[in-house]
C-alpha cells in the first residue's frame, strides 16, 4: 500500500479511537481498549504523523525543524569544541561577530543564508547538506534520538569516515557492479556480445568429423 495513503487512513482511524478511549469516563477506558483490541492509544511517531495531515502544521514542522536544528548544533558543536562564542566568531575571522554568534544560536531566529551556513560548516570542520528529503526522513529524524546527529564530529573526529576510509579494496566486487549497471544501461548489450562471440568461432564445415 502506498505510504501516504496508508499514513492518512490508518492514523485517522487510531486518532478516531483515541478520541472515543479519552471521552469515555476511567471506568469505561479500559473496557473500551479491549472491546477495540487498542493496547497502546498512540505512539508519539503515530501523533506526529497524524498531527502531519494539516498543510499548516506540515509548514510549521519544517521550519521549526530547520530553524531549531540549526540553532541547537550550533550550540553542542561549540559546547564540544569548549570555544565560546567569541571563538567561534574568530573562526569566521572577526571576533565582533560574537553578537551574531549569539543570534545563530537562538532558535527564533531562523535567517540563515546558504552561504552563512558553510561559513559556520568551515569553522566546525563538518559537512553541510542541504537538500529536499520526504516527512518520513524528517519524522525518523525527529523521534529517533542520536547525539552523533545533533553535534556531528568534525572532520578528524569522524570515527565512521575512519571506518570507511579503511574498508578493503575489493576490485572484482567493483568490476561485478560496473558490469552490472553497463548491463542495465544497454539491455541489450550482453545478448549482442554473446551473438559476437558465436560469429567468431570456426565454422564447422559440411561433411567434418565431428
Amino acid at each position: 500500500m502506498h505510504f501516504s495513503c496508508w499514513s492518512a487512513a490508518h492514523t485517522s482511524k487510531i486518532f478516531t479511537i483515541r478520541q472515543a478511549v479519552l471521552k469515555q469516563p476511567e471506568g469505561s477506558r479500559e473496557k473500551l481498549r479491549m472491546e477495540t483490541g487498542i493496547r497502546e492509544v498512540l505512539t508519539p511517531r503515530q501523533r506526529l504523523i497524524a498531527q502531519l495531515q494539516e498543510a499548516e502544521y506540515r509548514r510549521g514542522f519544517v521550519e521549526g525543524h530547520a530553524t531549531d536544528t540549526i540553532a541547537f548544533q550550533l550550540r553542542a558543536m561549540r559546547k564540544a569544541e569548549g570555544w565560546e562564542q567569541r571563538d567561534v566568531a574568530e573562526k569566521l575571522g572577526n571576533r565582533k561577530l560574537q553578537p551574531m554568534i549569539s543570534r545563530y544560536e537562538n532558535p527564533d531566529y531562523g535567517k540563515y543564508s546558504i552561504s552563512t551556513l558553510l561559513e559556520l560548516a568551515a569553522a566546525f570542520d563538518v559537512a553541510l547538506a542541504v537538500r529536499f528529503v520526504p516527512f518520513s526522513e524528517l519524522v525518523d529524524w525527529d523521534s529517533s534520538a542520536n547525539p552523533a546527529k545533533v553535534c556531528p564530529p568534525s572532520f578528524e573526529k569522524d570515527e565512521k569516515l575512519q571506518k570507511m576510509a579503511d574498508e578493503p579494496y575489493n576490485p572484482h566486487g567493483l568490476l561485478a557492479a560496473l558490469d552490472k549497471m553497463d548491463s542495465q544501461e544497454k539491455p541489450g548489450s550482453q545478448t549482442a556480445a554473446n551473438a559476437a562471440k558465436e560469429n567468431d568461432k570456426p565454422k564447422r564445415q559440411p561433411g567434418a568429423a565431428a
